[in-house]
């Protein structure tokens, strides 16, 4: 009997380890960094750039042909991100005095009217996938702005964005 106890807790102690040494792990891509916080510089990227040098692509899912003013959701596998940084160099803000989070804006940013809900928001610097929830547009190009809440005199990040639909061709 006090084998079969003594195998039955090492049984489970080494899976309960298992789990908490799996879940400490957790994906690279949705693995948080340090809590955002008040005065931090920071950068952002889409796809892994800053679009300094060129506009970064952004994959849509549009079904059939396009028209102008169309939108689908972000391909799979895309990637946002925000992280700390030493200092203020091209493609860096700051947050504000108050700042707790980060929200990069598809489109027109605060204050501009709240119809455009595209939006993602960070509470730690992290990276992680673009939402399949996000309606973004078919085709064209676009700016992504990056600012930090509560909103309050900041520097901002914005990084020229290029839409496409891998599969549509245009609407004649």
């Amino acid at each position: 009997m006090t084998r079969v106890i003594s195998w039955t807790l090492a049984v489970l102690t080494t899976a309960a380890a298992s789990l908490a040494l799996a879940g400490l792990a957790g994906s690279p891509a949705s693995a948080s960094g340090p809590r955002i916080g008040p005065s931090q510089f920071y950068t952002a990227t889409i796809n892994g750039s800053t679009g300094q040098s060129a506009p970064v692509s952004i994959g849509v899912i549009c079904p059939g042909p396009i028209a102008s003013g169309e939108t689908g959701h972000p391909l799979p596998d895309q990637m946002i991100a925000v992280a700390p940084s030493a200092s203020v160099a091209g493609g860096t803000g700051k947050t504000g005095a108050h700042a707790n989070s980060i929200a990069a804006f598809f489109g027109a940013p605060p204050p501009a009217p709240a119809a455009n809900a595209s939006h993602v928001v960070f509470k730690h610097y992290q990276t992680k996938p673009l939402p399949h929830s996000l309606l973004l547009p078919c085709g064209g190009s676009g700016t992504v702005t990056f600012l930090s809440f509560p909103l309050e005199p900041q520097s901002s990040v914005s990084i020229p964005v290029t839409y496409f639909n891998p599969t549509a061709t245009p609407r004649r």
